[in-house]
C-alpha cells in the first residue's frame, strides 16, 4: 500500500470505528429497549432505520437483523433487515461519491484515483459481495464504491442480492429462536 493512501484509509476507518468507541453502549441499550417494546410495522421501520444508519452509528447489525427475525418472524424480519441494509449501502455510496471523492483526490492525486477506479472496475463487485457480511469492511466497501463511481446499477444489484441473502440468514436464525 502506498503511503499517501494511509491518511484517507485511516480517516475512513475512524469514521466507522470512532462512533463505536464513543456511543456503543448507549446505542446498544437504546436498541435493546426499543426492539423489545415494539411490534408490527413500527418495529420493522425502527429496524430498517437502525440498519440504514449503520455507517454513522454503532449499530450492532447482526444483533438487530437477528432480532428482526425473532420479533417479526422470518419474512417481515428479512424484509426489514434487507431494506435497512440496502438503504445503508446507498447512503454509504452517496457519501463516498459526494464527500469522499474530493477528499481522497487531495490526498492521493489524479493518477492514484484513476488507478483506484480501474481496480474498482476489475474487483469492486467481488469486493462488495464478499465484504457485505463483515463489520467495518461492509461500510468501507460501499463508501469506496461511491468514491470510485462504480456504476450505480451494478452497485445496487450486488448489494441488494447480498443484503437479502444476509438478512435471510439472520432472520432465519432469529425466527428459529421462537
Amino acid at each position: 500500500m502506498r503511503v499517501r493512501w494511509l491518511v484517507p484509509a485511516a480517516l475512513l476507518l475512524a469514521l466507522i470505528l470512532v462512533p463505536f468507541v464513543l456511543f456503543e453502549d448507549t446505542v446498544r441499550v437504546w436498541t435493546a429497549v426499543h426492539l423489545a417494546g415494539n411490534r408490527g410495522w413500527l418495529l420493522g421501520a425502527l429496524i430498517a432505520g437502525l440498519l440504514a444508519s449503520d455507517l454513522f452509528l454503532p449499530v450492532p447489525s447482526s444483533i438487530v437483523s437477528t432480532s428482526a427475525g425473532a420479533l417479526l418472524g422470518f419474512g417481515p424480519g428479512m424484509l426489514a433487515s434487507a431494506v435497512g441494509m440496502s438503504a445503508g449501502a446507498v447512503i454509504g455510496y452517496v457519501f463516498g461519491a459526494t464527500a469522499g471523492e474530493g477528499l481522497l483526490r487531495r490526498f492521493v492525486g489524479d493518477s492514484e484515483m484513476q488507478r483506484a477506479t480501474r481496480l474498482s472496475g476489475k474487483y469492486g463487485l467481488a469486493a462488495l459481495l464478499v465484504s457485505r457480511p463483515i463489520p467495518v469492511l461492509a461500510e468501507a466497501s460501499v463508501v469506496c464504491a461511491g468514491v470510485t463511481r462504480m456504476p450505480l446499477a451494478r452497485f445496487l444489484a450486488v448489494t441488494t442480492v447480498s443484503n437479502v441473502a444476509i438478512s435471510a440468514a439472520y432472520a432465519a436464525a432469529g425466527a428459529a429462536l421462537l
